[in-house]
């Protein structure tokens, strides 16, 4: 069989150049793929060394066989070279060069230069060589590192040193019919050099496909890396926060407590009275800021959680415009509601969470408003599914463009030139991160002719049979506080805080009961033991030695009457997972450091009117 070996030479130096271009061309697309440009340069590099083999006949032998087989040996080096490179393993300069070295040494040789088998022979056996430690490197991972594409690029570098081995064979048992200097042309040389083109192409679409591969699986490592980072970040954070929240809101029991005692005490004067009053609502003040803290960072870390239930629109309504109309009325700003048709009587929701949105949305409208102005809430349905569109409009000074691309981040303010408004700029992010929580969105456009702000809420939330009506909001407590239920006279409070300890002492004799002490769990054991036994234990949960979870396990583990003693949990942490910790742990119910008098007083009241039972 004849082939046309110019022609094959020529389709060789044609392919190989061209996918060392497109190799050259990825890396510049993305120049973190650094391989691509090794792998690149040793196919123009071979390209070129074919280019010279190929004017065997033209050029001079020094060039056209020294140096041309030089150059392709020195190109399949470099090949290796890149697969080191791409293993992260230090490259030998001497490995590197040793191939061509050991060629341009052999040809200075006299016996060895005009045989053409021997020279056919010692190429082969260095290109082979090269091969197989390039395979080594695709080889060297294992387990799920060792990808499908890494092995067929090695499977294909073995089956080019085999051909590589062929060439050896047919130059050594048959020779060469031509001259020792011209290019052979029989089949040991014609099918060995076509074998090898269809597997250099092989390997140079392999080499692409690995390369990417790795950037890909680097990525996705980097990703997964950050991810756990952060992922680390917001536990920490988390921790961090509820520590932080159990250290502030420790003190603050203790002062707003205090606070509604003084409220509450009539043999102070006035004076004294409104002092007390400005220490209650600095501290409400400074509580409402940790509760924000709170929960814009569950929000981030997706441990906000949701209680839907059927709830009617108009009573969530009514009771947050409630809420606000006196703040309303002190700036003189007109409060309006609007009920578009169609709107949805029940919702099932999370009824505290639609509420804190509208608050936050109503509270700023009506901050920003001035005197005479006026804020509009409407309620609409959704268009094409179920849910609520809620809008508050206002006729403020509306928000500067150049703060609306950061309105719903954290500690941002509507309005960066008023700083006589109070707040902490959390609201919006707060509501932002609630109503994406419900699956909703909320959205800033200027009022009507660019007076004023549009606010609107999207919510997709399911229709819901109409609840019974809910009861309108309780009144103020009285300055009076009530007398203790009947059955409750004696309570044991368990704190390791003084302050707190001293709070619950004077808030309950107060209203009549019989207080114990005791500062941690071991002593509220002790004092069980030896009477007198109380009706009700308040028991504190964060507590050095034995804490309120572990004491509460104690006593509900003691036989008789002690083992199945009322525990009302006072902790500063109220999230839903100390919560459920609190009911495990066999308490009956929970109340959140600050406390109110009158919830205090609730609590003692619902454990005494029902049976002594471990909660669910």
């Amino acid at each position: 069989m004849a082939w046309d070996i110019p022609t094959l030479i020529a389709v060789t130096i044609l392919l190989i150049a061209g996918l060392g271009a497109l190799q050259l061309w990825l890396w510049r697309q993305d120049r973190a793929l650094t391989v691509l440009a090794i792998w690149g340069a040793a196919h123009l590099l071979a390209a070129v060394g074919f280019a010279l083999l190929a004017g065997r006949m033209v050029l001079p032998h020094r060039l056209s066989i020294d140096i041309a087989n030089a150059i392709v040996v020195l190109s399949y080096a470099l090949v290796w070279v890149g697969a080191r490179r791409f293993e992260h393993q230090r490259v030998s300069i001497g490995v590197a060069v040793g191939g061509a070295a050991l060629w341009l040494l052999a040809c200075q040789v006299p016996q060895f230069y005009p045989h053409l088998a021997l020279r056919t022979t010692l190429v082969s056996v260095i290109i082979a060589t090269y091969d197989l430690l390039t395979m080594w490197e695709f080889l060297r991972r294992r387990g799920d590192e060792a990808s499908p594409l890494r092995r067929a690029l090695a499977v294909t570098f073995g089956l080019h040193a085999l051909v590589q081995a062929v060439r050896i064979t047919g130059a050594i048992q048959m020779g060469f019919d031509q001259a020792p200097f011209s290019i052979p042309n029989t089949n040991w040389f014609a099918i060995p050099a076509m074998a090898g083109l269809i597997l250099a192409m092989g390997m140079s679409v392999l080499l692409i496909a690995v390369a990417k591969d790795d950037a890909q699986r680097h990525a996705i490592a980097v990703l997964r890396e950050a991810r756990d980072t952060a992922e680390q970040a917001n536990i920490a954070k988390s921790r961090f926060l509820a520590r932080m929240s159990h250290e502030l809101r420790t003190p603050l029991n203790g002062v707003l407590g205090m606070a509604q005692v003084l409220t509450r005490d009539r043999t102070l004067s006035r004076a004294q009275h409104e002092q007390a009053g400005l220490v209650e609502q600095a501290g409400r003040h400074l509580l409402a800021i940790v509760n924000d803290i709170l929960d814009l960072a569950r929000a981030e870390s997706g441990k906000l959680e949701l209680f839907p239930r059927p709830v009617l629109v108009r009573e969530i309504v009514d009771v947050t415009t409630a809420l606000v109309a006196d703040m309303a009325a002190g700036g003189s700003v007109t409060l309006r509601v609007r009920h578009a048709a169609g709107s949805p009587v029940a919702v099932k929701a999370d009824p505290l969470r639609v509420r804190q949105i509208l608050l936050n949305l109503l509270g700023n409208a009506i901050k920003f408003t001035p005197p005479g102005g006026q804020v509009t809430l409407s309620v609409a349905p959704l268009d094409g599914v179920e849910g609520l569109r809620l809008s508050v409009l206002d006729t403020g000074p509306g928000v500067p463009p150049e703060v609306r691309p950061y309105l719903f981040q954290d500690f941002m303010f509507g309005q960066t030139d008023n700083t006589t408004i109070d707040g902490t700029g959390m609201g919006l992010a707060i509501s932002a991160s609630l109503a994406q929580a419900m699956g909703g969105i909320i959205g800033y456009q200027p009022g009507a002719d660019g007076v004023g702000s549009l606010f609107t809420v999207d919510l997709p939330l399911p229709t819901a049979e109409p609840p019974p009506l809910l009861k309108a909001p309780p009144p103020p407590p009285p300055v009076e506080v009530a007398p203790p239920p009947s059955t409750v006279r004696r309570v044991l409070v368990v704190d390791d805080v003084a302050a707190n300890r001293r709070l619950a002492e004077v808030l309950l004799k107060k209203a009549g009961f019989a207080v114990d002490l005791a500062v941690d769990g071991t002593s509220a054991l002790a004092a069980l033991e030896t009477g007198p036994l109380p009706d009700v234990v308040l028991m504190d949960v964060y507590m050095p030695g034995m804490d309120g979870l572990t004491a509460a396990r104690h006593i509900r583990a003691l036989a008789g009457p002690i083992g199945r003693l009322p525990i009302i949990a006072l902790t500063a942490d109220a999230s839903p997972d100390q919560i459920r910790a609190c009911h495990q742990a066999g308490m009956n119910s929970y109340l959140a450091k600050p406390f109110n008098v009158q919830d205090l007083l609730d609590a003692i009241e619902a454990c005494s009117t029902r049976p002594s039972s471990v909660a669910d």
